[in-house]
């Protein structure tokens, strides 16, 4: 699964945009792991992990005590350390960089089989929410729960 390519973006939103759209297409996710200010809060710098970034729970966490807890969830983190870095350089422009290193640049996973596995890839576009909205203000939307495909043919 290879790293997004090296590209200046006009903004935040269209660098996000873009490198979870190849991220789709490989079969993986991103997800903001920290981001910091850097040159006395005019830069920012943003790192953006692989959603299985973290590491799995010890066998000795509650959540593996599955009597003792209410609900049984399951992790899908498998400490992957593959990640990219974003650079703020003006308010217009957004660099994508990799992280030196090789263990920043493999997955230690296989791809997974659905992109809908990722919740990333499940969030609605800000063009359905605001149609959901607008809808819902003009009293389409009144105490019913429509299905996301539906908000497409609307």
């Amino acid at each position: 699964m290879p790293l997004p390519p090296e590209v200046i973006y006009s903004s935040k939103e269209e660098l996000y945009t873009s490198i979870l759209a190849w991220a789709a297409q490989h079969h993986y996710a991103f997800m903001i792991g920290r981001s910091k200010k850097i040159n006395n809060g005019r830069r920012i710098k943003i790192f953006y992990n692989c959603d299985r970034y973290g590491p799995p729970p010890s066998d000795n966490h509650p959540q593996n005590h599955l009597q003792d807890r209410r609900r049984h969830t399951t992790t899908r983190k498998t400490n992957c350390q593959f990640s990219i870095v974003a650079l703020q350089y003006t308010e217009t422009q957004w660099e994508v960089r990799y992280r030196p290193g090789v263990e920043y640049s493999i997955h230690n996973h296989p791809p997974s089989q659905a992109i809908s596995s990722h919740p990333a890839h499940r969030r609605l576009a800000q063009s359905e929410i605001n149609q959901a909205r607008s809808l819902h203000s003009a009293g389409k939307f009144n105490n019913i729960a429509y299905p996301r495909s539906s908000l497409i043919y609307l």
